[in-house]
């Protein structure tokens, strides 16, 4: 089933037994101590890796006893289990029925992040018997329900909704002069056919090239298709279709306003308006640019290359300048200094300024010289 953002898939065997991607517990699985004989509670795991739920890299998640995963950021208890969760059987679950039998454990290998909720019952139906299912989330984005042991029997929500698939919300903010109001928006949820649930059914979650998935305009701008309408926007470097966890961030930068046949900036065709190619080897330059793409990465170099042979001059041309500068800076105020010093001498002639001047003028100069050569 294509459910856009994921291939869905329902792997039903043909007799009861293991489900196909089941992983089974050989003491590698660490039981969370935390849940037991517990109602209503989840427990925050960190991952070994980063999960692309949606798109959005998760790295921290709440099991819950409710049999689901929380991956929101915020904590409340009217959105745990509304939104953003991975369910693969959500319901009235409570620890505190099974005793010790009852477990939830989880396994984290670096690339698949495994929870086993085993044999656990359902407060308000406790007559229906254990139930055992487990999810696996993988780093590629895919997941997993398996499972073992599902009663036949209606599931009743009159305590606890009863969902079995995924969702998603985005979260934004909107302020007023009292006080800041968030706002949580469901933008995609999958809800799995629930008679295809019983024994031995494994359920995959393919996840597809979502528009939050590329890192770079070449490569989102090529994916944008009816399927996913995918924009990018240069001002902070995302891909989105606008319907994600970074709407907020996405609408802010008023990139909803992007044209839908934009194209990525610093193409080919801003390289070569801004380098000029010297005659003798524009035509050579030309035909390796359009072989290959190493040609393309060897024209950038040069292009840089070039670019750096001319600083040393620029740096030397500016410490020229500065000195040539400061030199006649010098040369003025010095000017400056004298041509006062002689005015105020020469209207104080009792001031030492004004007897130095009166010793060292040129009359007393030219006198000595002449008594010198004997011409008096």
């Amino acid at each position: 089933n294509d459910h856009h953002y994921y291939n869905v898939s329902y792997v039903i065997p043909k007799s009861e037994g293991t489900p196909m991607y089941f992983v089974q517990d050989n003491n590698q699985f660490i039981r969370i101590h935390e849940l037991s004989n517990r109602h209503r509670t989840a427990y925050s795991v960190n991952l070994k890796f980063g999960f692309p739920f949606y798109g959005h890299t998760i790295n921290k998640t709440l099991v819950a006893t409710g049999g689901f995963i929380y991956t929101g950021d915020l904590l409340h208890s009217a959105l745990v289990g509304s939104t953003q969760y991975i369910a693969p059987f959500m319901a009235n679950f409570d620890a505190s029925i099974g005793k010790n039998e009852t477990e939830i454990k989880y396994y984290d290998n670096g690339t698949h992040f495994i929870c086993t909720w085993q044999k656990i019952y359902l407060q308000d139906q406790q007559d229906a018997g254990p139930f055992t299912f487990q999810v696996i989330l993988q780093n590629t984005g895919n997941i997993y329900f398996n499972y073992i042991q599902i009663p036949k029997v209606k599931i009743s929500n009159a305590y606890h909704d009863h969902r079995i698939g995924l969702s998603d919300a985005y979260m934004s903010q909107h302020s007023t002069r009292q006080h800041i109001a968030r706002v949580i928006t469901l933008y995609n949820k999958i809800d799995l056919d629930k008679e295809k649930i019983f024994n031995g059914v494994s359920v995959v979650f393919d996840m597809d090239q979502i528009c939050n998935t590329f890192t770079d305009c070449t490569s989102c701008l090529a994916n944008r298709s009816k399927r996913h309408n995918c924009s990018w926007c240069d001002d902070i470097q995302k891909c989105s279709d606008g319907q994600d966890r970074s709407r907020q961030q996405w609408i802010q930068a008023q990139c909803h306003n992007i044209h839908p046949d934009d194209v990525c900036p610093n193409s080919m065709e801003d390289i070569y308006d801004n380098f000029h190619f010297s005659s003798s080897s524009s035509s050579s330059s030309s035909s390796s640019l359009s072989s290959s793409p190493s040609s393309i990465v060897h024209f950038e170099q040069r292009k840089q290359s070039s670019i750096s042979s001319f600083q040393p001059y620029s740096t030397l041309q500016t410490f020229r300048t500065i000195l040539i500068t400061l030199l006649l800076s010098v040369l003025i105020l010095s000017l400056i200094a004298l041509t006062v010093t002689y005015i105020y001498a020469y209207r104080n002639p009792t001031s030492p300024a004004g007897m130095w001047l009166l010793e060292h003028r040129p009359s007393n100069y030219i006198a000595r010289f002449k008594r010198s050569t004997g011409s008096i």
